[in-house]
């Protein structure tokens, strides 16, 4: 006859045994959603550098709210002031549907939410830094004029 206390002990052993193996089954699938997250952020960008995407995605930025990267210094210049004025995020949103971003949208709800909200200096900053790389890794002078008029229009 077996002891209830041996019992109790493997009884304990598989329970932590389980326990670790849901732990290491969850954290696979958190790290093939953030590998899928960060491809899906190249496709839509064209970057190829893999830090540059993993900022990104740790900034926030999704394949659907990318596309509103180059706003970030016009909300930054909107806050400028303490606070964004109605006049300001008219602009912002008119300029976005010039882009083909409408109120249907993630990237719509996102520029938004960084009007109605001040994002962090460390936001801005981080945003600013990933802009000139994209900018200074372009291919041919000419598309770095382009991005840059682009910007500063």
């Amino acid at each position: 006859m077996e002891e209830p206390t041996a019992t109790l002990g493997i009884g304990m052993e598989e329970e932590q045994f389980r326990q670790k193996e849901a732990e290491l089954l969850t954290s696979l699938q958190t790290a093939r959603k953030l590998a899928e997250e960060v491809k899906e952020l190249a496709l839509e960008t064209g970057i190829a550098n893999e830090e540059v995407l993993a900022i990104l995605h740790d900034l926030g930025y999704t394949r659907d709210t990318v596309r509103i990267l180059h706003f970030v210094p016009l909300v930054q210049v909107g806050w400028a002031s303490g606070s964004v004025t109605p006049k300001e995020r008219q602009t912002a949103l008119r300029m976005a549907e010039w882009r083909g971003i409408t109120p249907d949208t993630p990237a719509w709800k996102q520029l938004n939410d960084w009007l109605d909200v001040r994002p962090s200096e460390e936001f801005f900053m981080t945003t600013l830094r990933i802009i000139r790389h994209i900018i200074d890794s372009e291919a041919t002078m000419k598309e770095r004029v382009g991005h840059r008029s682009d910007l500063i229009s």
